[in-house]
């Protein structure tokens, strides 16, 4: 089975090659993060409302409030990772 081996045998072309395929790793890399940080976030608040409504014996208020702010949290949180990426790939193309 191709997928189990762990290095090609020398003088093998290897499978995968991150040298030529460095940027699309990058990319793949960055859109995974954005999309793991929002429903990440996400989550963590409707779980924190999912127990604050259980306490406070609220049908659901706090649920809708913190998936509000998860998706604010996370929209605003997404932005900030795309921006430092935008930033560190202008910074090397004007060094380049």
């Amino acid at each position: 089975m191709l997928w189990l081996r762990a290095a090609p045998k020398l003088g093998e072309r290897p499978i995968f090659n991150i040298k030529k395929h460095g940027k699309w790793v990058d990319d793949v890399a960055l859109v995974s993060q954005v999309g793991l940080t929002i429903a990440g976030s996400i989550l963590f608040c409707f779980a924190i409302g999912y127990y604050l409504d259980k306490w406070l014996h609220t049908k659901g208020l706090f649920i809708t409030i913190f998936i509000l702010l998860g998706i604010a949290g996370g929209g605003y949180t997404a932005y900030r990772q795309i921006m430092e990426v935008t930033r560190d790939t202008d910074k090397q193309n004007k060094d380049a």
